[in-house]
């Protein structure tokens, strides 16, 4: 075993411009083994080939792209007895455990990450399968398309990008300088391999062996007193050095998702899945029909009352979208409107009993001519922003935890993305040292240290449900 050092030396992995390189050429230099096609007229073809999952699983994936991530044969289990497609694992003989999985499909699938009504989605069987195996990582591909997925915080990719799109930028590239200069030139792109390198690298998986078997080691936990400023202050060193080489990483991850949300935004205006008519004007043409017809509209000759109706519908169309409930809307609709419509009651003269002329009011009933329209194309676009926010849910979540912080330190910082994104940081890292300070003090029972990589959900629950006593008795015994 490692022995224990007061001091830390951050491994040097490979550079993001060397791996992009090489994962560009490894991709150009298979062929179709039937009929000698490219990778780049392979997957130009059209119509594109199908069932042809098993060969680009074996030559392409597991042959070709998965060395560049540093695995060894040895390292990537083909079509598991519980049929997993590609298994990655661990380079430790003694502690041999799975890392992530990969999942392979068509070339002629296209837009994986799509959702699909009524059947299981391809982004559904891989996390089913996580699931099954205790695993929260993968990948999900067709060859070209390139999903990492993260279950353990939503089942929205991590990054993504086109493999055939980074071999056709560095086609030609012959130096890491050019390689940087074009990726640079794909901030997107670029961000997406960083992403995926930092959490596929076998050789970083390597390095977490060798952080737990420390955290096994009780000697290790014991080799500097924090009583001493002299080992505060290096441990402090030690924190900004870690965090500061993450920073990149996470820079890149928000970067990505913060791109994924301007997508969800713009993906909301649109009025469904198939209609991609902006919502605004279909709602507007919906309510316009709504107001086009009644008895007390002929007399409105100067529009007044048609507009208080539009308003009024509006208005409401903002409340449902908050409560989802469309009987809710029709109900206050048909209140309010009456409402609106009595100062515009009509009168009548007619002739009573006793020879005199009595006015009566003719009550006007709200129009409802259109209503169920309305209501359909209400009903049908509250679905799909539910739908959008469930497949948008991580960035989502990511972005508006930014906005909330913006609106805090009201314009404080130069470059507010990279201070979020420390803090952040430096938040989580606080978060799992105050847990493992409680770990060796014996506050409470090691969670931390005994997982999570091999039962992640289960030392997930363990760990939320026993720190929150210990919470309150460490405030009580501070205060």
């Amino acid at each position: 075993m490692q022995q224990p050092s007061a001091s830390i030396e951050l491994p040097q992995f490979t550079s993001l411009a060397d791996v992009a390189l090489n994962l560009a050429r490894a991709y150009t230099s298979w062929h179709d083994a039937k009929s000698g096609e490219d990778i780049f007229s392979y997957f130009a073809s059209a119509p594109r080939h199908t069932g042809d999952e098993h060969g680009l699983r074996a030559t392409l994936i597991r042959e070709r792209i998965l060395p560049i991530f540093h695995y060894v044969p040895s390292q990537i289990e083909y079509e598991s007895q519980e049929r997993y497609d590609l298994t990655l694992w661990n380079q430790s003989s003694q502690d041999r455990r799975r890392i992530a999985m990969i999942e392979t499909k068509s070339s002629s699938m296209r837009n994986l990450t799509a959702s699909q009504k009524g059947r299981e989605t391809p982004t559904e069987q891989l996390e089913r399968y996580l699931t099954q195996a205790g695993l929260y990582l993968g990948v999900l591909t067709n060859g070209d398309e390139w999903h990492l997925f993260d279950f353990a915080v939503g089942n929205e990719p991590l990054a993504s990008f086109s493999l055939t799109e980074l071999a056709s930028l560095l086609q030609d590239a012959s130096t890491k300088e050019a390689v940087e200069q074009r990726l640079t030139s794909r901030p997107l792109l670029q961000q997406a391999l960083a992403i995926n390198f930092y959490y596929l690298d076998a050789n970083r998986w390597q390095q977490t062996d060798v952080f737990r078997q420390n955290l096994a080691n009780n000697a290790y936990h014991r080799i500097a007193s924090l009583q001493k400023p002299e080992n505060v202050e290096l441990l402090v060193q030690q924190i900004k050095q870690v965090l500061g080489s993450l920073r990149e990483t996470i820079r890149a991850q928000f970067s990505l998702l913060q791109q994924r949300y301007d997508d969800y935004k713009q993906q909301c205006t649109r009025t469904n899945s198939k209609d991609s008519r902006p919502f605004e004007k279909t709602l507007k043409a919906a309510i316009e029909n709504v107001v086009q017809f009644g008895t007390a509209f002929q007399l409105d000759t100067n529009g007044h009352l048609r507009t208080e109706i539009s308003q009024l519908l509006a208005e409401l169309t903002e409340d449902y979208f908050q409560s989802g409930d469309i009987s809710a809307f029709e109900e206050a609709y048909l209140q309010r409107a009456e409402e609106v419509l009595k100062p515009h009651q009509l009168s009548q003269a007619s002739l009573l009993g006793m020879g005199k002329n009595i006015k009566r009011s003719i009550r006007s009933l709200p129009p409802t001519e259109g209503l169920d329209a309305l209501k359909t194309l209400l009903q049908i676009h509250y679905t799909y922003l539910q739908s959008l926010a469930d497949e948008y849910a991580l960035s989502k979540k990511t972005l508006e935890a930014y906005a909330a912080w913006q609106s805090r330190v009201r314009g404080v910082f130069g470059n507010p993305q990279d201070e979020f994104c420390l803090q952040t940081a430096y938040i989580s890292f606080v978060r799992l040292f105050f847990v493992r300070v409680c770990e060796d003090h014996t506050l409470i029972p090691r969670r931390i240290s005994d997982g999570p990589f091999a039962r992640y959900e289960e030392y997930r629950v363990e760990l939320l449900s026993g720190i929150k006593d210990t919470y309150l008795r460490l405030l009580e015994e501070t205060y």
